[in-house]
């Protein structure tokens, strides 16, 4: 009898030589060290599921996401850091996320850079900028880019 394919996929990843995607195929929040995935032990029936460790790396956060699946949506961890780390702009990283998969080809993943995080329309002042705005637009740029302060 044939094996199923996710009976297939789950024998392939509980081999010695299986390695999770290079962080620049990973999804943005990945790709931008806000969550880190790392493999769990191989199965010892290799047609058990294999699973994955999901850790935010935020600094001050601790939460873990353990036996999550490796190719797993990231709808989960996005809706977790719109309630938790709602300083982080997570627009911002969606659109390079967005960005990413329509320039496939596209090598390297820019920061957003100060000017582009003030100006919401491509180049445009906002007429009604005011002082809790910058605020919010600053800490999302230190947080952002890592920057210690």
């Amino acid at each position: 009898m044939p094996k199923s394919q996710s009976t297939r996929l789950n024998i392939t990843q509980n081999h010695p030589d299986f390695r999770l995607e290079p962080l620049s195929e990973q999804p943005a929040l990945f790709k931008l060290e806000y969550l880190k995935k790392t493999l769990n032990l191989i199965q010892e029936n290799p047609e058990d599921l294999q699973t994955c460790t999901i850790k935010c790396l935020v600094r001050g956060c601790y939460k873990k996401w353990e036996n999550q699946r490796i190719y797993k949506s990231t709808s989960s961890y996005r809706a977790y850091f719109r309630t938790s780390h709602k300083y982080i702009d997570l627009k911002a990283i969606l659109a390079l996320d967005n960005n990413s998969e329509s320039k496939a080809s596209s090598s390297q993943l820019s920061q957003p850079t100060l000017p582009s995080l003030f100006n919401k329309h491509s180049g445009q002042r906002e007429e009604s900028f005011t002082i809790n705005h910058f605020k919010r637009l600053l800490l999302s740029f230190i947080v952002n880019n890592n920057i210690s302060f």
